[in-house]
């Protein structure tokens, strides 16, 4: 044995294993040309100089969205308005965004008002990406960076792969585990292990489960719930003395030894058969 404790009592069992039976949401396609193929359906938000199809740079395919900004208000980007959206329900909103010799401000996506934002960034595509909630059926989707100083007038940014699509309920359902009695409670560390979500339990009754922050549930989605709030949180610590591998109490080790294999001759390996034991004939 190396060392006088074990960690053996993790949090890697869960309360409750399942498969969300809800709604199967509709996962089509929400954006019109997201790919920016075609010079169409981007309008201008906040201030720009331009907005245009570019080859320039593209994420994928040939063409992306060019918006040069002005200099001037607190905004410039890009607008879709998307219609056919059910309240309630969980949509994942992506954008690639590539700064070119911008200087400073951030890269924002927003969907009902719910914003998402990354550091600029130039030479490189960097992914825009939220889940977000439908509060109307709908909705403007905005690609843009804030704020617009004068250092970026007649500096622009690309935008490009856009995507808005339902991946589901914010309300976990399955009518055969009963969670509440199976004593899940707020503050457990769940996962919807299909879609590699997580978040904390926050209301809790037989049959639903609803989240700190609202992941998302589609029909057939597998999830696990946690005995603790964080997943690998130790619960509790076996300990193992250091002669023989034997579990004990803490207070029953001194230096991870047990007190009756202790020796004087411990130390001294060479004089010693081992600790406890006799020492050995040196005549």
């Amino acid at each position: 044995m190396s060392g006088g404790t074990t960690e053996v009592h993790k949090d890697d069992d869960y309360l409750a294993t399942g498969t969300h039976d809800g709604v199967t949401v509709d996962d089509s396609e929400l954006v019109t040309n997201g790919d920016m193929e075609l010079d169409s359906d981007w309008s201008d938000t906040g201030s720009l100089a331009s907005n245009t199809r570019s080859s320039e740079q593209a994420h994928g395919g040939t063409y992306s969205r060019k918006l040069t900004l002005d200099g001037s208000g607190s905004w410039g980007g890009c607008l879709q308005t998307l219609s056919n959206l059910v309240v309630g329900r969980m949509y994942k909103v992506v954008a690639w965004v590539r700064g070119s010799d911008l200087q400073g401000g951030n890269f924002y996506l927003n969907l009902a008002g719910d914003l998402t934002s990354v550091s600029y960034s130039n030479g490189s595509w960097v992914q825009l990406s939220a889940y977000k909630k439908a509060t109307s059926t709908s909705h403007n989707f905005r690609v843009y960076l804030h704020p617009t100083s004068a250092l970026n007038a007649g500096v622009s940014f690309y935008v490009d792969d856009a995507s808005v699509q339902c991946v589901g309920t914010p309300t976990l359902i399955d009518r055969d585990i009963q969670f509440k009695s199976n004593g899940i409670r707020a503050d457990l560390y769940i996962e919807n292990t299909t879609q590699d979500l997580n978040s904390l339990v926050a209301t809790v009754t037989e049959d639903e489960i609803t989240t700190d922050d609202d992941i998302a549930w589609n029909y057939g989605d597998t999830y696990k719930i946690y005995k603790t709030s964080e997943k690998g949180q130790v619960i509790s610590t076996e300990w193992v003395d250091l002669s023989r591998g034997w579990k004990t109490r803490k207070k029953e080790l001194i230096g991870g030894w047990r007190e009756k294999d202790l020796d004087i001759d411990r130390n001294n390996p060479g004089g010693v058969f081992g600790p406890g034991q006799p020492e050995k004939d040196h005549s």
